[in-house]
């Protein structure tokens, strides 16, 4: 099957997942899987970006 990319803000990944949650866990368990599975490694990523050195020290700026 076909695959596609889409593009969302954190805030509207986060109501996709939380009305996932409000139907039958049989239905959607994979579903939430897979976007969690495809998310993660991107808030990993957002995470490293938002250290910066300043004055030799890490500073963690707010995403």
């Amino acid at each position: 099957m076909p695959e596609l990319t889409i593009k969302l803000t954190l805030d509207e990944a986060n109501v996709i997942l939380a009305s996932l949650g409000n139907l039958p866990y049989i239905q959607v368990h994979s579903l939430i899987h897979n976007l969690q599975n495809q998310v993660a490694p991107q808030l990993a990523d957002m995470e490293k970006k938002s250290i910066i050195r300043a004055n030799g020290k890490e500073h963690k700026m707010t995403v």
